[in-house]
């Protein structure tokens, strides 16, 4: 990023999700899958 930060969100929310670069699905402890996001929503898409 420009900002040269990394910010690790916990979620259960996909929606939430969605607004990373990358997200990364864990299951049973172990990694299931791990995708680079090209179409990140922004918060104001989000139907909160």
């Amino acid at each position: 990023s420009e900002d040269k930060m990394t910010v690790i969100l916990i979620t259960h929310n996909p929606l939430i999700a969605q607004m990373a670069d990358r997200i990364i699905t864990i299951r049973d402890g172990e990694v299931a899958s791990n995708i680079q996001n090209d179409h990140k929503l922004a918060v104001d898409d989000i139907q909160w």
